[in-house]
C-alpha cells in the first residue's frame, strides 16, 4: 500500500470511481488501482479485469465527516473500535482521520478501581468499665484516595486518584456522650468529608466524565462506626490461660490474689474463662473474684474437661470493686482439714 493512503475496496473500475467522485464521495482525491497479474491492459483506462484495491490520498483525512444520516440515528453493528449504537452526532464535526482512528483503535475509558474511603486510627478498643475513652481528632483520620484504572493494549493501568484526600471532620458522635465506658453499648460514629477529585482521561488522552458512577468525584461525606468493648477486671490466686494447651503452672505452689487482666465484654454476656488455680492452705485459701456469677465449671483431667463440684468446694460472698458488685468465691475451710490443697486447671462461665 502506498504511504499515507486510505484503502477502499468498493470501486471495481475507474468508471465507478468517477461515479463516486461525481457524488462527492471522494472529490478530487488521487485515484489509483492495482490489477491482478493476469491483466495487461492500461490499469487506469481498462474497463475489464479484476481491480483489487483502490487508494485515496490522505489529503482528505483532515476534511470534516458529514453524514447523510439524520442526528439521532445509531449504527446497527460494531465496526472495529466503533461500537454498535454509536450516534451520528458522535461522529459529526470529526475529521475523516479521527473517524478512521475510532474504527482502527478502540477507545477505552477509565473505571474506578477502588472507591475513596477512610479509617480511624484508634489506640485500642477495649476499655475498663468506668474509664473514659479518648476523643477522635484529625490526626486519627487515614484516607484512601481511591484509584482509577484503564485498559490499554489489554492491560489494566492505574490512571490516578479518585479523590484529592481529606477535607475535614464533619461530625463525631460518642455513645455515651460523656465518653465514660459502660457495661452496655459504647461506640463512636465519625463522619468525614473528602475532597473532590481530578478529571481522568480516556485512552486518547481526552477528559472523561460520567454520571453513573460520578466521574470526576465530587467529594462527599463518609461515615465510620468504631465499636468499643467494655471489660471488668477479675482476680484469682492463679494464672489466666487462653487454651487447655497452655503450659500449666505448678499447681502445688501457692499464688497471691492478683488481677488477671480482663475478658472482653465480661459482665455483658456469658463469657468463658480458663484459669490455672494455684495451691492453697487454711491461711491462703484459693480465691476467685469476678463481676458475675460463675456457672458450668469444669476441670481438665487427663486431657478431658470434666464436671467440677465448684459449689461444693467454694463458698460465695460479695464485694464492691470500682462500683461494681463482684462475686467472691473462696475455697471452704474444711477442704484444708488434712493440710494444703493443690490447685487445678478450671474452665467456667461468668454471667452478668
Amino acid at each position: 500500500m502506498a504511504k499515507n493512503k486510505i484503502k477502499f475496496n468498493k470501486y471495481d473500475s475507474k468508471s465507478n470511481y468517477i461515479r463516486a467522485k461525481n457524488n462527492e464521495e471522494v472529490d478530487n482525491a488521487t485515484f489509483s488501482v492495482v490489477r491482478t497479474k493476469t491483466s495487461n491492459k492500461n490499469e487506469n483506462n481498462n474497463k475489464t479485469g479484476d481491480v483489487k484495491d483502490l487508494y485515496i490520498s490522505d489529503t482528505k483525512l483532515t476534511d470534516v465527516y458529514n453524514s447523510r444520516k439524520p442526528n439521532g440515528m445509531k449504527t446497527s453493528v460494531s465496526v472495529g473500535g466503533l461500537p454498535a449504537g454509536t450516534e451520528v452526532s458522535t461522529l459529526t464535526n470529526k475529521s475523516l482521520g479521527e473517524v478512521i482512528d475510532m474504527i482502527l483503535f478502540r477507545q477505552t475509558t477509565p473505571t474506578i478501581k477502588t472507591q475513596p474511603s477512610f479509617s480511624v486510627s484508634y489506640s485500642h478498643v477495649d476499655y475498663l468499665v468506668g474509664s473514659t475513652f479518648p476523643t477522635v481528632s484529625n490526626g486519627n483520620i487515614i484516607v484512601n484516595k481511591g484509584a482509577y484504572q484503564i485498559e490499554i493494549d489489554g492491560k489494566l493501568i492505574d490512571r490516578g486518584v479518585v479523590s484529592n484526600g481529606f477535607d475535614r471532620i464533619e461530625e463525631v458522635t460518642y455513645t455515651p456522650s460523656n465518653r465514660v465506658t459502660v457495661s452496655g453499648t459504647n461506640k463512636i460514629v465519625v463522619k468525614v468529608r473528602l475532597k473532590s477529585g481530578p478529571t481522568p482521561t480516556d485512552s486518547d488522552g481526552n477528559p472523561y466524565t460520567s454520571t453513573s458512577p460520578q466521574i470526576p468525584y465530587n467529594g462527599g461525606v463518609l461515615s465510620k462506626t468504631i465499636t468499643l468493648y467494655p471489660y471488668y477486671d477479675w482476680f484469682a490466686t492463679g494464672k489466666k490461660i487462653t487454651s487447655e494447651n497452655d503450659q500449666q503452672i505448678d499447681i502445688t505452689k501457692r499464688f497471691p490474689l492478683v488481677k488477671l487482666g480482663y475478658v472482653r465484654s465480661l459482665g455483658i454476656e456469658d463469657k468463658e474463662v480458663m484459669l490455672d488455680m494455684g495451691g492453697g492452705d487454711i491461711d491462703n485459701r484459693q480465691t476467685i473474684k469476678v463481676p458475675g456469677r460463675i456457672t458450668n465449671c469444669k476441670t481438665y483431667v487427663s486431657g478431658t474437661w470434666k464436671d467440677y463440684a465448684f459449689n461444693e468446694l467454694y463458698i460465695q460472698t460479695f464485694e464492691i470493686i470500682n462500683g461494681r458488685n463482684y462475686y467472691v468465691y473462696t475455697m471452704r475451710k474444711e477442704v484444708y482439714t488434712d493440710g494444703p490443697v493443690g490447685g487445678s486447671r478450671l474452665k467456667f462461665k461468668v454471667n452478668a
